[in-house]
């Protein structure tokens, strides 16, 4: 679910379809807009991810809020600086990691597991 849930006006019932539809064992893997990331909270208001055609948005704790409803648990959590990265130039792509490292990151990159 890359960049969906943001889009979505009801999450919690687009979750209760994936969790009757995925197997024991599956993972789902969950990519949205971090609003705790370090751009959100530089740029504030004028964050670029803070759009009309996003209805929710999400960080780690709202985020696992809503997957833990479900009984999912958290495997791994990577923040990048955008959506785009990588992109495959070795130093745009150094640079991005770092500053995603550093927490100046724009997404949170998520997978869940039952």
């Amino acid at each position: 679910m890359f960049h969906v849930l943001e889009h979505i006006p009801y999450p919690v019932e687009v979750m209760k379809l994936v969790d009757k539809a995925l197997t024991t064992g599956g993972i789902i893997v969950i990519e949205v807009p971090d609003t705790a990331g370090g751009i959100a909270r530089l740029h504030g208001k004028r964050w670029s991810y803070y759009v009309n055609h996003h209805v929710n948005y999400f960080d780690m704790r709202s985020l696992h809020q809503l997957m833990s409803a479900f009984g999912f648990r958290c495997c791994l959590v990577k923040r990048t600086y955008h959506f785009s990265y990588p992109q495959g130039q070795l130093l745009k792509d150094l640079v991005k990691g770092m500053l995603a490292a550093a927490g100046i990151n724009s997404i949170i990159r998520t997978v869940w597991t039952k």
